[in-house]
């Protein structure tokens, strides 16, 4: 068989990838008019059995060998050819002795038989300058080149005995952390490609080989074939590649290598991100079908088309928000956008493993943020326009005040429009940047009275539907008082600032001492201020106590169900309050352990998501204590655990696209549902979901929450019984570090953790814990 019909052999059989039955057929039919035995053969390699892929490569190696005229233990130079290998960009990589001066095996790349074109035989001879530029241990390098007897060039290249970097990880089950490490390696190696001027243009998983090499992870970066150099050519032909010629591999080829523009550092980013993404998700970030389906020259089009979510979104235990973010840089689709450099993506990688701030950030969020003004243009003019007024009103005082009141009004609305119900799961955070930027005028001292009183509820509200309490609790008491000031203590404009003191309140504002006190204070005033004011509204106290209740909580079952009892009487099943309501007795009964509570909690999201829709907060905002009700059930532990698991993978998406990531309904799902992985052994996983919630917390409102202490007592249990030493050290260190004597938490964390160590052996650290719960808990010795 010649090296054309070989050619077309190959073709063919690549055609056949995916092909039904049928057209396997008519492909084999084609092939036979040009050449029996190759249809034949192609026959031959597609009967065989899916587990026998390592013989179809063998009879490509035997076809491969009789096109080059190439048998068996022949010689070439000083070389024994001994098998095939496999295939890269442009040759064929075949398994070789060298007798002398080392006796070792070696990887022969020849160019293929049929591709000896002179822009083929170009770019085969610039793999092999840029070879022997390379010297680094995440580089494969060239140990020698030449020519056959019968002029086919070839570069000799040590054998790397290794998986590509996606088998290696899946069959040692690495962790997102090991994965992560060996993909840092991965972009030192290209770090060097680049400071030598080359350009590797094809990375992909099965040209990074990674093998095990006395308990080291040792990655290798091979076939630079369409490797171009970043400013003078490498050869006189390294300009081969023609305008508007698209090479590499679509899965990993950036958008610009689709379109067939120039390329440079920024092109291989984007393929290093498109392998890390599939590392970490188990897929492309782009479907492999939708890409390839259009063809070479729809490639392009595909790829601007289809959307690339985060990694996170692919695996079951989530990842680090921080790790979405990198990635998601690295795959920008205009490359001024990514990385500018590979040091500055292993740098960030770096950061991400030792748990600093990384460089990248939320994903475009500048570009972002100019796509939502372009959005909302008429908006912004408006605001703008407003604004101009503000400026020209300040030369005439009392024109400064009325128009400052108007600019007072169109910020609350604005700012409050990061209330989840009002934004139904857009994206939130650029509303969040401008409340942040907006707060010091609160502090200038020519602020008119009024108008800080209308900002100082504005940022109440704005901090208290993302969940800051203690900044909305500080802005709202300013506000009340100011209140009082100006309309006496019965005016009902009072009522929203109080409920956010009582939420402020229970979410840490003031010890648990203080609040209570602090709490029945707040509670009859409001109580007096809707009774005061209900002639002009008759339903205003029963919506107080509703709001009473949402706040508060832990009030006297009899209270809650009459509170229901009379939305329900007012308002139907289907009001925003009674809804609310229903969620506050649930609560209570599953607080209680009472089944009832279990059936109720999933009745008012029933009635919220066929009142509202599926992106309205409510569907969302009780989904902790779903989970608390799921619990509930007539199940073993172990089914238990599975069904939070469960419940946790299938709503807890759509809870942080309605609600925002700052939602602590999010840290309380994910802090049970890595409590429920750790039960169930899958500590690992345990780990990615504590780490999660006790982000979310931290950076909400603090580390030294109680909820950020509860996932960190968790995130301890789990790193100890995982193995996991440099976790168990930071968490035990950050713990006593906030409280000495110990967490502020009942007797049952104390007992995990002391167990979880004792599972281990003796330690210093299990002494100390058994004497922090001594202190905290005397009589549970």
């Amino acid at each position: 068989m010649n090296a054309a019909v070989f050619s077309l052999l190959e073709e063919a059989f690549d055609r056949c990838d995916g092909a039904s039955p049928a057209q396997r057929e008519a492909i084999i039919a084609e092939l036979g008019k040009s050449s029996p035995d190759a249809a034949a053969q192609l026959r031959r390699m597609l009967d065989l059995p899916p587990v026998s892929q390592a013989a179809v490569a063998e009879l490509i190696g035997e076809v491969a060998m009789e096109a080059l005229d190439l048998e068996p233990r022949r010689v070439i130079g000083k070389y024994t050819l001994l098998s095939v290998l496999g295939e890269g960009g442009c040759g064929i990589v075949y398994l070789a002795e060298q007798p002398a001066p080392v006796h070792r095996l070696v990887a022969i790349k020849i160019i293929k038989p049929g591709m000896d074109t002179r822009q083929v035989l170009a770019r085969f001879n610039d793999e092999r300058q840029a070879l022997a530029l390379m010297d680094h241990p995440s580089v494969v390098t060239s140990i020698d080149a030449g020519s056959t007897d019968d002029g086919h060039p070839y570069v000799v290249m040590p054998l790397i005995p290794g998986l590509s970097i996606t088998q290696f990880c899946d069959e040692e089950k690495s962790s997102v952390e090991d994965r992560v490490r060996v993909m840092v390696k991965v972009c030192r190696g290209i770090e060097h490609a680049h400071a030598k001027g080359v350009i590797h243009r094809d990375i992909k998983p099965a040209n990074i080989l990674v093998v095990r090499h006395e308990g080291e992870v040792l990655p290798r970066v091979i076939d630079f074939g369409l490797a171009k150099a970043l400013t003078d050519p490498l050869t006189p032909h390294a300009t081969v590649t023609l305008a508007g010629q698209i090479i590499g591999t679509p899965e990993y080829m950036s958008p610009e290598q689709a379109e067939g523009l120039g390329a440079d550092v920024r092109t291989d980013i984007y393929s290093l991100g498109a392998v890390l993404y599939e590392l970490l998700a188990g897929v492309p970030p782009i479907d492999s079908k939708a890409l390839r389906s259009q063809g070479p020259q729809g490639l392009a089009s595909a790829m601007q088309a289809a959307s690339v979510a985060a990694p996170s979104r692919h695996m079951p235990g989530g990842l680090r928000r921080e790790l979405d973010w990198i990635v998601l840089r690295c795959l920008e689709r205009e490359p001024q956008r990514r990385y500018a450099t590979v040091a500055a993506l292993a740098d960030d990688l770096e950061r991400y493993l030792a748990g600093d701030r990384v460089q990248a950030g939320p994903p475009a969020k500048l570009y972002r943020a100019a796509r939502w003004c372009v959005k909302h243009r008429v908006l912004l003019l408006a605001i703008a326009a407003v604004a101009l007024s503000v400026v020209a009103g300040l030369v005439y005082a009392e024109q400064a005040r009325r128009r400052a009141e108007q600019v007072a009004r169109v910020t609350r609305s604005i700012l409050t429009s990061v209330d989840p119900a009002v934004a139904r799961g857009r994206d939130i955070e650029l509303l969040l940047m401008m409340i942040d930027q907006s707060k010091a005028a609160i502090d200038d001292p020519s602020l008119d009275p009024r108008v800080e009183l209308d900002l100082r509820e504005t940022f109440a509200l704005a901090y208290g539907t993302v969940g800051h309490h203690l900044e909305a609790g500080v802005h709202a008491r300013r506000a009340d008082e100011l209140v009082r000031r100006f309309e006496g203590e019965r005016s009902a404009r009072r009522l929203p600032m109080l409920r956010v003191i009582l939420l402020a309140n229970k979410n840490g504002a003031v010890t648990d001492t203080e609040a209570v006190a602090m709490n029945e204070a707040v509670d009859a005033s409001m109580v007096e201020i809707a009774r005061a004011n209900a002639a002009g509204d008759p339903t205003l106290p029963l919506v107080t106590e509703v709001e009473i209740m949402s706040a508060r909580g832990g009030l006297p079952e009899s209270r809650m169900r009459a509170a229901l009892d009379g939305c329900r009487a007012a308002f139907g099943d289907r009001s925003v309050h009674t809804i609310r309501m229903l969620r506050e007795v649930a609560h209570r009964l599953i607080d209680e352990r009472k089944p009832e509570g279990a059936a109720m909690i999933e009745e008012a999201r029933r009635l919220a998501l066929e009142t509202f829709g599926p992106d309205h907060p409510l569907v969302h905002s009780s989904l902790s204590v779903e989970m608390l009700g799921a619990t509930l059930c007539e199940c073993t532990p172990e089914e238990t655990y599975r069904r939070l698991v469960d419940l946790t993978r299938e709503r807890a998406p759509d809870a942080e696209r309605v609600l925002g990531w700052r939602s602590r309904q999010l840290a309380y799902v994910y802090n049970n549902c890595g409590r429920s992985l750790s039960r169930l052994g899958d500590h690992a996983g345990a780990i990615v979901q504590l780490e999660r919630a006790l982000d979310i917390e931290s950076r909400a409102r603090t580390d030294a929450s109680g909820v950020a202490r509860l996932a960190r007592m968790n995130l301890l249990e789990a790193a100890i019984l995982g193995d996991r030493p440099d976790i168990v050290a930071a968490c035990d260190a950050r713990i006593f570090e906030l409280e000495p004597e110990g967490p502020a938490l009942g007797v049952g964390p104390y007992d995990d953790i002391i167990n979880a160590l004792a599972s281990k052996g003796e330690s210093p650290m299990l002494d100390r814990w058994r004497q922090a719960k001594s202190r905290r808990h005397p009589e549970a010795r």
